[in-house]
């Protein structure tokens, strides 16, 4: 399961105009798709947003102000240009107005539950590797259910896929970059580290996607984002040096091969950042990247011996793979309207709870227990997150009439 960063998101979302920001999750697209995804990873740019589809007026080309409305008085900010804290809180003299707070509450409670819902893909994918499972058996599986379930959207959307050459290559990118790769490295960490853990190292994908922007020359330096990187890579050797840190010594080598799937959702949100959308939203594209990647993860699956038989009996392992899919679909579909209603700064705060949930849920589900490092660990690569995340009013948030599910 992945979580990708507000920018991420936001350019499956908008439909590919310019530098994207990694995929979503997303895609992710992490949430941390993310994220979420996921929720996405931290890469900025001021690439300004798309006017694409809204009836009656013309893109704004990059550095000019968008014209106001012919009539109208000073005009008011866009949606993605409200701070958090303004969200859900119409003007004086405006039908709402007495609502504020319930609107901003009931934004928080999805947002809530969505990190929630997140966090739980680590104890499921523990479970499942606990009954003999691994990697890309149980990646094909939980591919088949969320390609069920975004078909059926699309069905219900009465949208098409399209299938032209860049849209083919594009679904083939984000399946092995956003999906066969990274989760087949997850569900194999996941057999020697506790749940918990493998839950805190893919909170780092946006301190990966930072330092691939600057090298691919999507973002600008900042010393702020660089001290968050620090402070994630301080977060790893807090988990991976004391000797106490771990329940036994011998996992920190294992560390390595959790980290592979935030570098795989990092490169991928850079490269769609790079190469943008053409013409797709986010389920049109985790749908066609489902149907591509299905064939590599049935291949790989047959050549490894990881298949997993579909006939019953089935039990809690098995079960564990299908809800692992359907909880990744329904989640991910949830953070793309919660990134449309309140933007993409207020849903990438979905980071936090996807880590802080999976560590809880691995807690109350598999009993797993902690150092106190680990606890440092979270602390830092918390703040390093929130360094490194992007601020408020930087211009990464489609606009609501841009995001259609």
């Amino acid at each position: 399961m992945r979580f990708e960063s507000a920018r991420v998101t936001e350019a499956r979302v908008t439909g590919g105009r310019g530098p994207v920001d990694g995929l979503a999750i997303t895609s992710g697209r992490g949430p941390h798709r993310h994220s979420g995804r996921g929720p996405l990873e931290g890469v900025a740019n001021d690439d300004q947003p798309s006017d694409r589809g809204r009836p009656g007026r013309e893109p704004s080309r990059p550095g000019q102000p968008e014209p106001a409305p012919s009539g109208s008085g000073p005009s008011r900010p866009e949606p993605s240009e409200i701070e958090p804290s303004e969200i859900g809180q119409p003007e004086a003299g405006q039908p709402g107005h007495g609502a504020i707070g319930r609107g901003r509450a009931g934004l928080i409670a999805i947002l809530v539950l969505i990190g929630a819902g997140w966090g739980l893909g680590q104890p499921l994918a523990k479970i499942a590797v606990s009954g003999g499972h691994r990697h890309v058996g149980i990646v094909f599986w939980h591919m088949c259910v969320t390609g069920a379930i975004m078909g059926a959207v699309m069905v219900a959307r009465r949208r098409s896929l399209p299938l032209g050459r860049r849209h083919v290559a594009l679904y083939l990118m984000v399946a092995l970059l956003g999906t066969v790769l990274p989760n087949a490295a997850s569900y194999q960490a996941a057999v020697y580290l506790p749940a918990g853990l493998v839950a805190l190292l893919i909170s780092l994908v946006p301190m990966f996607a930072f330092p691939i922007a600057l090298a691919a020359g999507l973002d600008r330096f900042s010393w702020g984002r660089a001290l968050g990187l620090g402070l994630g890579l301080c977060g790893v050797l807090l988990v991976t040096l004391p000797e106490t840190s771990l329940p036994d010594p011998a996992m920190a080598g294992f560390v390595p091969l959790a980290l592979i799937a935030p570098v795989f959702y990092a490169l991928e949100g850079n490269a769609v950042a790079k190469w943008g959308l053409p013409e797709l939203d986010a389920v049109q594209l985790l749908f066609g990247a489902t149907l591509l990647g299905l064939p590599v993860a049935a291949g790989l699956a047959l050549g490894t011996g990881t298949f997993i038989d579909p006939r019953p009996p089935w039990g809690l392992p098995e079960l564990a793979v299908v809800a692992s899919g359907a909880v990744h679909a329904v989640v991910y579909t949830g953070y793309l309207w919660l990134v449309g209603r309140a933007g993409s700064v207020f849903a990438a705060q979905v980071a936090y709870l996807v880590t802080a949930s999976g560590l809880v849920w691995s807690m109350a589900i598999l009993g797993e227990r902690y150092s106190g490092w680990i606890g440092a660990a979270l602390l830092a690569m918390f703040a390093g997150l929130f360094l490194v995340q992007p601020r408020p009013r930087s211009k990464l948030v489609p606009r609501p009439h841009d995001v259609k599910l």
